[in-house]
């Protein structure tokens, strides 16, 4: 044989080639059967806690911080330590623990110098790119003479896995004002628009962008002077709302304090605001409708109140039946502006009533801040074959 030193030279080659050396771990082994604690890469961070029987299999895991902080989602306050989970690849990932037998837990350490600690989450970040995150849904928070800290239940590992540390910015802002508008009729057939004082409220919350989050109840609780509402607190309905709403109660303003709640199951929104019971503003008056030019169209002009908004009136048309309602039905058409306007029915139909309101304003009720006091005001009239005529003045 020639060359034999070669020939050898070139087997161990071969041997050393296809059998590379796996790289030196930096992640910690936890056994299956035994569990254990992973210690983040920061000291100080936080820790993953195992108990026994809690992995399917042994698992080599790193705790450690991502390279970047992830930006909380709107109505979240972040920049609290984030840690990110690292699977080895000596194991196979485990499956989901229920929640319940909890054996997988996540300690995140606390600043020394951080505030409120009860108001402090723990959330799983799904996309840090889309800001998306989800609340853990069990989470307890631990404040000893070593430091505090929150300790959460995971349901299993991933590799990638990115949790951290955040709190609840909602907001919920509220006021009131005074009402001029009027009341549904009791049937269609008689004509007859009532008016009525009522006590206005306008209401914008502003809740947290994530998953997880409780169902918020859908109640304001409105406690006024002794002699509104018989002094009795009153139940507002409300549906949460990013933009203003305004919600009318069937009661006569009062002038005085008044104080609210809001539970959106997170936090209680408490406060309180005076209302002017005196400044009202008077109704649009010569409210009249006359058939337009246009197809299917009629001209609504009228005079608007002296302390009314400069910038305009809103005037509507609804179809006129018993199911109508001035402050909760869809109009038909509606347009902004100084008088007049042109409204357009959408399959007219002559023998049907129509009515046509005009809406005032002293201030813009959707955009003015909510420490400020609203009032509106409302006057319609109905047109029909069978109604006709201006019913308020």
């Amino acid at each position: 044989m020639k060359h034999p030193f070669l020939l050898a030279l070139g087997l161990l080659t071969l041997i050393a080639c296809g059998s590379p050396n796996p790289p030196a771990s930096k992640g910690t082994k936890i056994k299956a059967s035994d569990g254990g604690v992973v210690g983040s890469q920061q000291p100080g961070d936080g820790q993953l806690e195992i108990d026994p029987g809690g992995l399917l299999a042994d698992l080599e895991v790193t705790l450690d911080r991502p390279e970047t902080n992830p930006e909380p989602p709107a109505g979240i306050e972040g920049g609290f330590t984030p840690l990110r989970v690292q699977i080895g690849n000596i194991s196979t990932r485990p499956l989901p623990m229920e929640l319940p037998n909890c054996k997988i837990r996540l300690r995140i350490n606390l600043p020394a110098n951080v505030s409120n600690s009860s108001e402090l989450m723990l959330f799983k970040v799904l996309d840090a790119g889309q800001r998306n995150w989800r609340k853990l849904q069990s989470f307890e928070t631990i404040e000893n003479d070593t430091g505090s800290y929150l300790r959460g239940c995971l349901d299993g590992l991933k590799d990638g896995d990115l949790y951290t540390i955040g709190r609840f910015k909602s907001t919920f802002g509220f006021s009131a004002g005074t009402a001029e508008i009027v009341e549904a009729p009791s049937s269609p057939t008689n004509g007859q628009l009532a008016p009525v004082s009522n006590t206005l409220f306008r209401v914008q919350y502003t809740a947290p962008q994530v998953q997880g989050l409780p169902t918020p109840n859908p109640v304001i609780t409105i406690d006024g002077p002794s002699n509104w509402h018989d002094g009795v607190p009153y139940q507002l309905e409300y549906t949460p709302s990013s933009k203003v709403s305004l919600l009318t109660v069937p009661l006569a303003p009062v002038s005085g304090t008044y104080k609210y709640e809001f539970d959106d199951g997170i936090l209680v929104h408490k406060g309180e605001f005076t209302l002017d019971a005196n400044a009202l503003l008077s109704r649009p008056a010569r409210i009249s409708a006359t058939p337009s030019d246009l197809a299917n169209a009629f001209n609504i002009s009228w005079l608007a109140p002296k302390l009314a908004d400069p910038n305009g009136q809103q005037a509507e048309v609804f179809l006129f039946d018993q199911n109508w309602n001035p402050q909760t039905s869809i109009p038909i058409d509606q347009k902004t502006g100084l008088s007049p306007l042109t409204l357009s029915i959408t399959d007219y139909n002559p023998q049907a009533s129509y009515v046509f309101c005009v809406n005032a304003w002293d201030k813009a009720p959707l955009t003015t801040p909510l420490d400020q006091q609203v009032n509106i005001s409302q006057a319609c009239t109905v047109l029909s074959g069978q109604i006709a005529g201006r019913l308020l003045p």
